[in-house]
């Protein structure tokens, strides 16, 4: 097995946290708050019922606010839940709708997570806006995404052919290219600041 991409990537990933991290708190909300305008003003924002939107951690994009502005405005938001691996081997991330934050407690790696529903809900996207570590824009209408190393906004993707994605992030966060898996799922539109 070639373990040349995942080593480059690991290095890829090391460099834009730390970019990422070192932006002051201040600033972080200011653009964050910028952001949140921007991404409310965007026509796959407008136009979808059904959006699957991130909760924020650590130095990420904010997005609390920006789930209270869509919730405010009619839509119908889930967020993730991550199944841990000796529930689910096939380590999904499910999207659980909410109607507010409230609902919403610690769980995996410390995110803010709804409770795990008795039965899944089947929630379908129109849109998906999703983190990331760096962004690289490949060519109109693609941006590649260097995730986590999970694999969980892939696989979820891959599940969901067809739906409009859009990518969450500061400016230090774009590259000029990333390595590509053969199981990456590039995105359509990224919104950064």
């Amino acid at each position: 097995m070639n373990t040349q991409p995942d080593t480059i990537k690991a290095e890829l990933r090391r460099e834009a946290l730390a970019r990422r991290d070192a932006i002051p708190a201040l600033d972080r909300a200011v653009r964050s708050e910028r952001l949140r305008k921007q991404v409310l003003a965007l026509p796959h924002v407008r136009d979808a019922i059904c959006i699957f939107a991130f909760m924020s951690h650590g130095s990420e994009v904010e997005t609390h606010r920006l789930i209270d502005a869509l919730l405010a405005a009619g839509k119908r938001v889930a967020v993730p839940l991550i199944l841990p691996r000796r529930d689910d081997p096939g380590r999904r991330m499910l999207a659980v709708p909410i109607a507010s934050r409230a609902e919403l407690s610690p769980g995996v790696m410390g995110i803010l997570s709804p409770p795990r529903p008795a039965v899944e809900s089947g929630f379908t996207p129109d849109l998906v806006l999703t983190p990331g570590v760096a962004f690289a824009r490949a060519s109109p209408g693609r941006v590649v995404r260097l995730g986590y190393g999970g694999g969980y906004y892939d696989r979820y993707l891959a599940r969901h052919p067809g739906v409009a994605t859009v990518g969450l992030a500061f400016a230090e966060q774009v590259v000029a290219s990333l390595p590509e898996s053969p199981h990456d799922v590039p995105l359509q539109q990224l919104a950064t600041c």
